[in-house]
């Protein structure tokens, strides 16, 4: 039995780590956070790779905007639910309140479970509602087989990222990044089985998913197992979902942080989406090229993505421990890694464009666009980078409510209308909308910084130990 006492993260010490063990923390904790993204997001290439190679162009068309609909309407709106965990888990887990971190594992896993209510009827009937916005009826049609498949797995890919979540909030991190790898090497092993072997195309790519997503929600489950009595948590209140996670008010507490996060990462993923639908308009050569373009680039931006993630956990395990000066010096220490690595990944992009652009296509066309977009990016991701760091630290604040709204305001006030004015009328093409993303990201990056520089960390520190305080659950016990 856990009992809940605020009174540990008090009475904590308000000493400075020294800026040698910060830096060492967060590279401990960004390495395997990168090796997680990346081998995730390989697993949608993987899945396009594997049915480009068997099946004609509808089919492989069919997995994209497949993907989207997962995307949009699932995987951008549970992970963001799972996040809100950066501010709840990580603020508990600082103030040494283990029984409280249990607690809020179990009100995610209902809130998130809940979604699918809604969701499962959207991707069921992907078909129907491809065909009613005019999409091609055989693209649609595989897309719908697709989703329909893809759909039973939603359920464990939910889980499996709450308990990443979990874990990766109290500073457990190599495994859950070694059950990433695994699990994305031995998809490459379901898709052959399922599209090559079993020649089931579009459905194949989706037991593919169900599959991968059911094994890593196992093993991340089997880990929870094992490691429950090192985090000072009993294996019932981390494996089970006790009565006490379905009180109105405790979802209630939950849910006030997980909608802004979930809107926050929506707005973020919706808007690519929205960006490929605006660029096909300009032809397939240029819809190629900036599809290629984005995948390379989204790989890259899985390093600041990590650091982001990295930024969320410490900043909230500290000001949980009562230790502002370590919360200030581990986001400006992130803010600064974000900055070196991209200047890294930006020579990259500048210098080896050309053979970049190689690995994905042979028609030269598409090559010539690809490099340009590459070379907008290494300039875009400097702002872009800073500020998804930032909008972490903020997280892990529990500060959700302004990323979320600056990313609404950015992306859709700012962003889309500044695409469509300079690639339409001003005749930029696919170029403009790419240097609408350096107008957007750069304000966002800025209203940071400055929101940032005039925080009170020490009254930051003081809001985490209430947040506790006014907890539903404060008080109770997990068995």
């Amino acid at each position: 039995m856990v009992h809940f006492d605020v009174t540990v993260g008090l009475n904590a010490g308000t000493e400075g780590t020294p800026l040698r063990k910060i830096a060492q923390d967060i590279l401990k904790m960004t390495v395997p956070n990168i090796t997680g993204m990346v081998l995730g997001y390989v697993n949608e290439l993987t899945n396009a790779a594997f049915v480009g190679r068997t099946g004609d162009d509808a089919e492989l068309a069919a997995v994209g905007l497949g993907n989207m609909m997962q995307n949009c309407f699932g995987l951008s709106i549970g992970l963001g639910i799972c996040s809100a965990m950066d501010t709840f888990v990580s603020q508990a887990h600082g103030a040494g309140q283990y029984g409280m971190c249990a607690s809020y594992l179990q009100r995610c896993r209902v809130i998130v479970t809940l979604q699918l209510a809604w969701m499962g009827p959207l991707l069921w009937y992907s078909e129907a509602l491809l065909l009613a916005i005019g999409q091609d009826a055989t693209v649609s049609m595989h897309a719908g087989a697709y989703n329909r498949i893809t759909l039973f797995g939603l359920f464990f890919a939910f889980q499996a990222e709450a308990i990443r979540k979990y874990l990766l909030n109290q500073d457990l991190t190599v495994v859950p990044a070694v059950i990433a790898a695994l699990c994305s090497i031995l998809h490459v092993g379901w898709c052959a089985i399922f599209v090559l072997h079993l020649g089931l195309g579009n459905q194949g790519a989706g037991f593919a998913n169900v599959v991968t997503w059911t094994l890593e929600c196992s093993l991340c489950t089997a880990y929870l197992w094992h490691c429950a009595p090192q985090l000072k948590q009993s294996r019932k209140s981390v494996l089970s979902v006790q009565r006490e996670a379905f009180l109105v008010s405790g979802l209630k507490h939950y849910i006030a942080m997980a909608f802004p996060s979930a809107v926050a990462m929506c707005s973020e993923w919706w808007f690519c989406e929205i960006c490929a639908l605006i660029v096909g308009y300009f032809g397939p050569t240029t819809l190629a090229a900036h599809v290629s373009a984005t995948n390379m680039c989204l790989i890259f931006f899985m390093i600041p993505l990590a650091i982001q993630c990295s930024a969320a956990t410490l900043v909230g395990n500290a000001l949980g421990a009562n230790k502002p000066k370590d919360a200030s010096r581990y986001c400006w220490l992130c803010v600064a890694l974000s900055l070196v690595f991209w200047f890294l990944i930006s020579l990259v992009l500048g210098f080896a464009s050309e053979p970049i652009a190689a690995i994905y296509t042979k028609d030269v066309a598409v090559r010539d666009i690809m490099q340009g977009l590459l070379h907008i990016f290494a300039v875009v991701g400097f702002f872009d980078s800073t500020q998804n760091v930032m909008a972490g630290a903020l997280r892990g604040m529990g500060r959700q409510n302004l990323p979320a709204m600056v990313y609404v305001f950015v992306y859709y006030g700012i962003m889309i209308p500044l695409a469509l004015v300079l690639g339409f009328p001003l005749k930029l093409g696919v170029y403009g909308v790419w240097y609408a993303e350096l107008t957007g990201t750069g304000f966002a990056a800025v209203f940071f910084f400055v929101v940032l520089k005039k925080v009170n960390w020490t009254t930051l520190a003081s809001e985490a130990s209430e947040r506790l305080l006014l907890d539903p659950s404060h008080g109770a016990a997990v068995h």
